[in-house]
């Protein structure tokens, strides 16, 4: 892939990312890679790297990588010793050990989920462990690192009788140190040794006491060690067998070095394969630290960022606790729209703009997340060409404009239609009145190239260009005209003003300075256009914030139009359950009413009550039984004679039509329609129901003459409930959910008829349902009192219930 100029990735920002995601690495190796990553123009290579981090942020999410810092120190130690071919340390042996161990298990990890991994599959696939090294260290190392006492026969024979020597000369060494102890020529220290021989420690002062030889003194010079001249051969045994435990060490070492040396090349290749792994690690944790997404590829020469963010600004932000300030931006480059001319205020977020384009293109290019929605779309681009910032040189005597030219001249000559071209201030640096037409003529080759791109400039006579050429579009970044500050967000079709003159006013700079310079541009008609300009940019700025406006106040009336659609429903159901009461009450009092007539007739000792007084309330009584009973059949007549409400299902409706809505069974009128929903009259009342609930009715005319709000009935459910309700509830051996629905159900049928006294039977068993049935009556607010049934009756077999 080609870049150009080969220092783009400090101007925008890419160096940085490498060196973050360097930081992440823990092996050279991958600190190398990092450091070295550079665009690939290849397709397939750059969908493999994404693969890569892809599968391994989902692989260190379910697998603990092991400790991969040790690598370099083991390639320095294992190259020393093929190099000299001296013997290996324990600790390298043991580092060894741990990484076979670790290769091994990963190995089995990844059969069980290969299928879940295809890319990183590849990493292992030429892998092989050498399994006589592996068994070998795990014979001769332990898990501490030191090497195994029973590492071979003759090692732990020579051990064993290492141990017993050691016993013997001890055993002499503690009768003659006990003597010493004695008579206070010992202090409080204990045997030790010295040059590989057990020595007793005995102050300096008594050291002719004990008869032998001195072999140190301590550091104090208090002390003096000494081999007592009983213990002269003992200890000479000892030696020897320490010597030839020495030897047979060595051996063994020297063993475990050629067997490494035979398998080397399969030992370094696992090392490869972990440090590989590593860059991929580095790359998953950068790509979790900034939330990067893997966009799709697109098929022509396009850009569709959506969402997108500068990865430093975020992170710096999430350092802040400011992400949410963070403006991101969307950019749709095609074959239409291919340059994008970007004007403005200087702080307006241009050149951060420009930086994010090529930044995440170039993260793209290199196998990196990118920090935009998922839902993007970049181009595999062949050159990238970024102009940004001060292209002096001091060494070649350029000036600025110089450098920009020379930039240009090389852009134009190699542009084409897989050139991304980003360029920052085009045409400054020099007059200009002969800078304008050089940078139009520039920007018209550039359009005819094919190239894709962003241009920033603060030339007023570019801004016209795209209503002249194809390909060409005016963008901005949106400015605050009232308060004067960037808001930092894209505006595309339009192009922005400096702010001059109001950020010059804004500064409190002399107002007749300020005059002098409008009169000295209006010559110019520079001037007219810069207002224009700026007007233009108020009217699109109270535009957006009257849309913004008009948006919370829909969703606002929207707010209040759901409530109103719930408040409806809440007072229709009130209405239902006010009426439902009422009638109960009527029942019940009627009810009560008879019981007070049959207790009147059958108290025969109430004087105060004549026979025409009784016949009288009972003549009352049936009529007002008889007119409710009347009513019950009226209702139950005009159940039984509602007709099915005939419909036209699947039929256009428009004003005036009566409709039906479908799952409420209610009748009303269309006032007005509006997209997906229409404004219903429902008696009184008015309500906004989706098109997809209403059906039209068959018979307009007849609704319109007939078409009246219906009343809620009361029916004739106290009536049956009363001649067919049982006072006593058998649940015995039902299942809990079942015996609470019916004991709910059965107590609603009692306070509708007024019972008094009722009984559950519910056994004794295990309790559990005589439980589930008084925590379920310890919840109703009707029930006056409930306990067990007397002991001779039921006892807690059954419960009494009285209701209030």
């Amino acid at each position: 892939m080609i870049l150009y100029p080969q220092h783009i990735g400090s101007s925008i920002g890419f160096n940085e990312i490498k060196s973050i995601l360097a930081d992440f690495a823990k092996t050279e190796y991958a600190k190398n890679r990092a450091s070295t990553l550079t665009p690939s123009s290849n397709k397939s290579t750059i969908l493999h790297t994404l693969n890569q981090t892809g599968e391994m942020q989902r692989l260190i999410k379910s697998y603990a990588m092991p400790d991969l810092s040790v690598i370099d120190e083991i390639k320095i130690n294992l190259k020393d010793t093929m190099t000299l071919g001296s013997m290996p340390q324990t600790s390298l042996l043991f580092r060894i050990k741990r990484i076979l161990s670790d290769t091994g298990l990963f190995f089995l990890f990844f059969d069980d989920v290969k299928t879940s991994f295809p890319t990183l599959l590849y990493t292992r696939e030429p892998i092989i462990i050498p399994g006589s090294l592996f068994e070998l260290l795990d014979k001769i190392i332990d898990e501490e690192g030191n090497l195994n006492p029973n590492a071979s026969p003759e090692l732990r024979h020579i051990s064993e009788k290492i141990i017993n020597k050691e016993k013997e000369v001890r055993k002499l060494l503690n009768n003659r140190f006990d003597v010493a102890k004695k008579n206070g020529w010992a202090g409080d220290t204990e045997i030790t040794i010295r040059n590989d021989r057990l020595v007793l420690p005995i102050i300096a002062e008594h050291k002719k006491k004990i008869k032998g030889f001195v072999h140190d003194d301590s550091a104090s010079g208090k002390f003096l060690y000494i081999e007592p001249l009983e213990c002269f051969e003992e200890n000479n045994q000892l030696r020897e067998l320490y010597l030839e435990r020495k030897k047979e060490i060595e051996r063994i070492l020297r063993y475990a070095g050629k067997v490494l040396n035979d398998t080397a090349e399969d030992f370094v290749n696992i090392l490869g394969m972990w440090e590989k792994l590593d860059f991929y690690r580095a790359k998953a944790k950068l790509n979790n630290l900034l939330g990067g997404n893997i966009p799709e590829f697109a098929q022509q020469s396009q850009i569709k960022l959506h969402d997108a963010v500068h990865p430093l600004l975020l992170i710096n932000a999430r350092k802040d606790n400011s992400e949410e300030k963070i403006v991101r931006n969307s950019i749709n480059l095609n074959k239409h729209e291919a340059l994008m001319l970007i004007s403005g205020p200087n702080a307006g977020g241009k050149s951060v703009l420009l930086k994010t384009v090529a930044l995440l293109q170039m993260m793209f290019q290199s196998g990196l997340g990118i920090t935009a929605s998922p839902t993007s779309e970049l181009f595999v681009f062949e050159k990238i060409s970024v102009e940004i910032s001060d292209n002096q040189s001091l060494e070649n005597a350029l000036s600025t404009y110089s450098a920009h030219l020379v930039d240009m001249k090389y852009i134009l000559e190699n542009a084409n239609h897989n050139t991304l071209v980003i360029i920052d201030e085009f045409g400054t640096g020099t007059d200009p009145e002969l800078a304008s037409p050089i940078a139009e003529a520039m920007l018209e080759m550039l359009c005819e190239t094919g190239a894709l791109g962003i241009v920033s400039s603060h030339l007023g006579a570019l801004k016209k260009l795209p209503n002249k050429i194809s390909r060409l579009v005016n963008a901005s970044m949106l400015y605050d005209p009232i308060a004067l500050k960037p808001m930092f967000k894209l505006m595309v079709g339009k192009p922005g003003s400096s702010y001059a003159f109001e950020l010059a006013q804004n500064l409190n700079l002399p107002s007749k300075m300020l005059e002098n310079a409008k009169s000295k541009m209006k010559a110019s008609k520079t001037l007219d256009y810069e207002e224009l300009s700026i007007r233009a940019e108020k009217l699109a700025f109270e535009l957006e914030e009257a849309k913004r406006n008009i948006s919370n106040k829909a969703k606002h009336l929207d707010k209040l139009l759901k409530e109103y659609e719930l408040l409806k429903n809440q007072l229709q159901e009130n209405k239902k359950i006010i009426l439902q009461q009422t009638r109960e009450k009527a029942a019940e009092e009627l009810l009560q009413a008879t019981s007070l007539l049959k207790k009147i007739k059958k108290d025969s000792r109430n004087e105060k009550v004549t026979k025409q007084d009784i016949a009288s309330f009972s003549h009352q009584l049936n009529q007002a039984k008889e007119t409710l009973n009347q009513s019950f059949i009226k209702v139950k007549q005009d159940k039984t004679s509602v007709k099915p409400i005939e419909t036209l299902p699947n039929v256009a409706i428009t004003t005036g039509d009566f409709v039906l809505i479908a799952d409420s069974n209610q009748i009303g009128e269309i006032i007005e329609i509006k997209k997906n929903k229409a404004l219903v009259l429902l008696g009184d009342l008015h309500a906004w129901v989706d098109l997809k609930r209403l059906e039209k009715l068959k018979n307009q005319n007849k609704v319109k003459k007939s078409n009246k709000n219906s009343v809620p009935h009361y029916s004739d459910e106290i009536m049956v409930k009363q001649t067919g309700f049982s006072h006593t509830l058998d649940l015995r051996g039902e299942r809990g959910e079942d015996a609470i629905a019916k004991v709910s159900k059965w107590l609603d049928d009692a306070r509708l008829i007024s019972a008094g006294q009722l009984k559950i039977l519910h056994g004794k068993g295990t309790g559990v349902l005589k439980k589930l049935i008084w925590d379920f009556l310890k919840e109703q607010p009707f029930i006056k009192s409930y306990q067990f049934e007397h002991a001779d009756r039921g006892g807690e077999g059954s419960t009494l219930v009285e209701l209030k």
